[in-house]
């Protein structure tokens, strides 16, 4: 028990109405009851959004540190430095190869008897899943979905 002398004064205590703010008054609770304070989901959120923020920043410098050293390495070694040049070497054998199918789709079509013809010599001897097949069987499907 303590003794109150008589000049000395009683020290006040912030009253939580005191207190204008949510977070004040929550942090004054706590220390009146001795327990721990504990973040509302708003906070955890915040925190999180900041956590997530940083981690963003840390990837994106290890990003543009890994950008340089493979420029670094390609100026050494003379290896696949400019990538624009390789893309563009990519999108010509591309283009060559849709140029290559649509010279193949423009083959001129047999007549369809003619087609049914063949696939029937390919049955009788027993050849009919042979490449030349397939590709009449394609012509005979390009018959059979142009007309209808």
């Amino acid at each position: 028990v303590q003794v109150k002398k008589p000049g000395e004064k009683k020290k006040k205590k912030k009253k939580p109405s005191d207190l204008t703010d949510f977070e004040d008054k929550k942090k004054a609770r706590a220390e009146r009851f001795g327990i721990p304070l504990m973040q509302t989901t708003a906070e955890k959120r915040k925190t999180k959004l900041k956590g997530r923020e940083e981690k963003k920043k840390a990837e994106s410098a290890k990003k543009s540190e890994e950008e340089e050293k493979r420029k670094k390495r390609a100026e050494r070694f003379g290896v696949g430095g400019d990538q624009s040049a390789n893309k563009k070497q990519k999108t010509e054998e591309k283009n060559k190869n849709k140029k290559q199918k649509m010279k193949e789709d423009n083959k001129p079509l047999l007549s369809k008897e003619e087609i049914e013809k063949r696939l029937a010599r390919a049955r009788k001897f027993g050849m009919d899943n042979t490449s030349q097949n397939q590709e009449l069987k394609a012509m005979l499907r390009k018959y059979r979905f142009e007309q209808s």
